[in-house]
């Protein structure tokens, strides 16, 4: 039973969570997801609160250490800013140039620090982001080329232009991007294309000392301006010194066929692992042919279900093979292409082979080490849009926001050394901004096998996702998240369950014995952006509440199942001028915790960014159940 003081304590959380933000609105921007043509950016903090950074600057003046010091840590700006808060309706401001020539395509290439694709103004570096800027290679113009849908003398289509933005963005080596249409003052019908790119900071270093492993990563997403990225890992093994090595080669566009590689290798005593993987993705609206080719070779020593008594590790080795191809039928007006209605058939074969099985297998049992051979075919009608905006998930760069529907069904069979089964799925997705409640998306499916006219291990899921309008109070902007997710075992193989961990983007919690067959899971997160900037860093403070249901297999009522809830908060530190990644301090209360853990949870991390699904489902695959 529920403590009556945790059922206070939730209700109290929740009502200022959601009544906080109220107040005077002059100072800071309007909300990033109104639907809009307009480019605007406003500043949050007093040109007065520099006064002390500019005084700290000419008294350090006297040493030269310490003017060292502070021009690391300090650079002098007019305000400190949280970035542009922006909705662009951009397909209306590239359509005043639809239908003209492309005359010239000009890139722009900004610094890695002080400029952004909507302020270009140069700003005062210190000696650090200044050697920075020396060791990094801006990216070549033939690899920017490479990934645009358009050439000279094509003529201006505005959606083309508006996917071709966002494609860029997505490229794992760029900060941001913009393009700029400029008419041609000689010619009326003819266009010049300015493409303003930021780059990423390219190398990265990540450690992390663990009761197990110890590992060290580098990594470099851009090599020599190419777009390549290369990430080597070296981790040793405390318990019996053995030291591993990991690598991975990724290569985005290979020479402009918008088809990506990735190459994998693993080489430890748990693990040896090789994995290689062509891919074509879903791009924009125009993409007719999508796919994918990967095999996977892996030998594992470990223990492949630790919610249940097995003594010692195992070892098992297998491969994996799969292949999918997807075509796309433009069903709308195929000349605007906005929001086109789509028709997207695909079909894809997966084979597991194990060269070496850990148990004795049955039918009904470790299914996961069974092998088998899968074909399905999958229909998905969908409509799929984006808007660009920000200050949502990030602080520092524009973020593309899907909106849509997609109704798909899969159909297909699977041949495992113990039977033939049919396989059916069908799912539901829909996104969709309201100017008075915010951003929604939902998700929901069921999927199954069919033997002897009934239905074994299937899948019942549902998941709801919103973010609240952006409301300013005074120089702070607040949103509001909320997450709901539901998970249903119909008919699971022995040895099958699903775990709390990893089921909820905001929970801390997580217990390796704490697995069942259905899952229920609610977060609540206000997130606070500030108009602070000390040294170089922006901070975002965060609240929030989050628990779940958890039931076993011989249970049938979620509420009255094991319930854990916790409450906490955290800041998220951002430096846009300094080469460190964004981290995340967050600490948190679980009142009710399995026997062992602590109820006290504090975790510092490197913050990742969010990733909105979009209406691009077309894989024919099978939802993992975990």
């Amino acid at each position: 039973m529920i403590p009556n003081k945790l059922v206070f304590f939730s209700l109290l959380s929740f009502a200022f969570f959601l009544y906080a933000p109220g107040g005077n609105a002059q100072l800071a921007p309007k909300d990033t997801m109104t639907l809009f043509t307009q480019h605007y950016e406003e500043h949050w903090a007093d040109n007065g609160n520099y006064a002390f950074y500019d005084t700290l600057l000419q008294k350090g003046k006297k040493s030269r250490l310490a003017k060292r010091f502070l021009e690391l840590i300090i650079r002098k700006e007019s305000a400190a800013k949280i970035d542009t808060a922006l909705t662009i309706d951009e397909e209306a401001e590239f359509m005043k140039f639809e239908g003209t020539t492309i005359h010239s395509i000009r890139f722009i290439k900004l610094d890695l620090f002080g400029q952004t694709v909507y302020d270009t103004t140069m700003t005062e570096k210190n000696w650090l982001e200044k050697l920075a800027e020396k060791a990094h290679v801006k990216t070549r113009d033939f690899a920017l080329r490479e990934n645009l849908l358009f050439r000279i003398g094509d003529r201006i289509k505005a959606v083309q232009l508006v996917n071709n933005e966002r494609i860029l963005r997505q490229l794992p080596f760029l900060q941001d991007a913009r393009i700029v249409l400029e008419p041609v003052s000689e010619a009326a019908d003819r266009t010049e294309v300015i493409i303003l790119i930021q780059d990423k900071f390219p190398f990265g270093l990540r450690t992390s000392l663990r009761s197990s492993r110890w590992f060290v990563t580098l990594r470099d997403i851009n090599m020599f301006g190419l777009g390549h990225e290369l990430e080597g890992s070296v981790f040793v093994n405390n318990k019996n010194g053995k030291v591993g090595f990991e690598g991975n080669y990724q290569v985005t566009n290979i020479l402009g066929t918008f088809i990506n590689s990735d190459l994998k290798y693993v080489n430890s005593r748990e693990n040896m692992q090789y994995e290689a993987i062509l891919s074509e993705p879903i791009l924009s609206p125009e993409t007719k042919y999508s796919g994918e080719m990967r095999y996977n070779n892996q030998k594992v020593i470990a223990n492949p279900y630790p919610y249940i008594p097995i003594v010692g590790d195992t070892s098992y080795h297998f491969s994996e093979a799969e292949f999918w191809a997807a075509h796309t039928f433009n069903l709308g007006d195929k000349q605007k292409m906005i929001n086109p209605l789509q028709l997207s058939v695909s079909l894809g074969i997966y084979q597991q082979k194990y060269q070496e099985q850990p148990f004795e297998l049955q039918r009904d049992q470790y299914y996961a080490f069974h092998n088998k051979n899968r074909w399905l075919a999958r229909f998905y009608l969908s409509q799929n849009n984006y808007l660009k905006s920000g200050l949502i998930y990030e602080y520092g760069t524009t973020e593309d926001i899907p909106y849509g529907k997609g109704i798909g069904l899969t159909l297909g069979t699977e041949t495992s050394e113990f039977n033939t089964r049919l396989f059916t799925g069908a799912d539901y997705s829909q996104a969709y901004f309201s100017d008075i409640i915010g951003y929604n998306h939902f998700r929901f499916g069921l999927q199954g096998y069919w033997h002897k006219s009934s239905l074994e291990q299937g899948l019942f899921f549902a998941e709801y996702n919103w973010f609240s309008k952006f409301k300013p109070v005074n120089h702070f902007g607040f949103r509001h998240f909320l997450t709901l997710r539901y998970k249903l075992g119909i008919k699971r193989y022995d040895q099958e369950a699903i775990g709390l961990t990893s089921s909820s983007r905001y929970n801390s919690f997580g217990n390796k014995m704490t697995y069942g067959n259905q899952r229920l899971n609610a977060s609540w997160e206000t997130v606070a952006f500030s108009p602070w900037e000390f040294a170089g860093f922006r901070l975002a403070f965060f609240g929030y509440a989050d628990g779940g249901f958890l039931l076993p297999r011989e249970k049938n009522e979620v509420f009255k199942s094991n319930y854990y809830a916790g409450f906490g908060f955290g800041i998220r530190i951002g430096n846009t001028r300094l080469v460190f990644q964004n981290i995340e301090l967050r600490l948190a209360y679980y009142p009710l915790v399995p026997e062992g853990e602590n109820p006290f949870f504090f975790k510092s991390s490197g913050s990742a960014s969010e990733n909105i699904p979009g209406f691009t489902h077309i894989k024919p695959d099978v939802t993992p159940f975990r």
